[in-house]
Formats: C-alpha cells, sequence, structure tokens
C-alpha cells in the first residue's frame, strides 16, 4: 500500500491512469468460453447463457475486472433433467 502512495505522489494521477493498461498488457487477456443452452418446459423453449473462466490473464491481478459468479455457467451436460423450484 506505502508503494502505491509513493508511486502516486511521484507520478500523480498519471500513474492510476496507466499502471490498469501495463496490466492488461503485461498479464494477457481474459480468456473464457461463451455456452448458450437451449432448454424446455412443457411447451416452452428457453435458452441461458454464461461464461466459464479458461485463462483469467489480467483479472488475476485485477479481480475487481474479472467475470462476476452470477455470468458463469452451471455444469450441464445433453439430456440432463432439472427440477422447477419456483414458477412465477
Amino acid at each position: 500500500m506505502c508503494q502505491h502512495i509513493f508511486l502516486a505522489m511521484l507520478f500523480g494521477g498519471i500513474f492510476f491512469t496507466i499502471a490498469p493498461v501495463l496490466c492488461m498488457q503485461l498479464s494477457g487477456d481474459c480468456i473464457y468460453l461463451l455456452t448458450t443452452i437451449t432448454f424446455t418446459i412443457g411447451d416452452e423453449v428457453f435458452t441461458c447463457s454464461g461464461k466459464t473462466v479458461i485463462d483469467p490473464g489480467f483479472t488475476a491481478i485485477m479481480p475487481w475486472q474479472a467475470i462476476p459468479p452470477e455470468e458463469s455457467m452451471p455444469n450441464c451436460t445433453v439430456g440432463e433433467t432439472w427440477a422447477v423450484n419456483e414458477v412465477k
């Protein structure tokens, strides 16, 4: 933390502008697989999309930029059956 304060005092606001760009360039891209599934309940057809991280890249250093858990894809296989818990 003291290093960040020192660097901020030394370079001013430029440090906080350049540092994230350097982290992204040096650590690489966050690589993820985007999956979309289609399923039916009765006569209705639904789709669900989600992301699975393959390589966190720069998000390992900058976790606030990571893919949030609500965007992750649950594990499922073709032909799998799931129970309906709630209908609104």
